[in-house]
């Protein structure tokens, strides 16, 4: 299941790749990110965290630099 969610997740960021930080290479950060989300998702439901999704969702991209 996680093999094929972080490969959802990589997709899903490359649609919106343009956003991030330019000086990171694209396929890193890709990876970065699907990798780190879908991290952060077993997290949440490891340890059923009270934090709403879209706070978690929230809280995820704000640690990543925009343009």
């Amino acid at each position: 299941f996680m093999k094929y969610f972080k490969e959802y997740l990589s997709q899903l960021f490359s649609d919106h790749i343009d956003d991030f930080t330019p000086n990171v290479r694209q396929d890193y950060l890709l990876n970065h990110l699907s990798v780190s989300f879908a991290e952060t998702v077993k997290w949440w439901i490891k340890d059923k965290t009270q934090i709403p999704p879209e706070q978690l969702s929230d809280d995820f991209l704000s640690l990543i630099p925009k343009k």
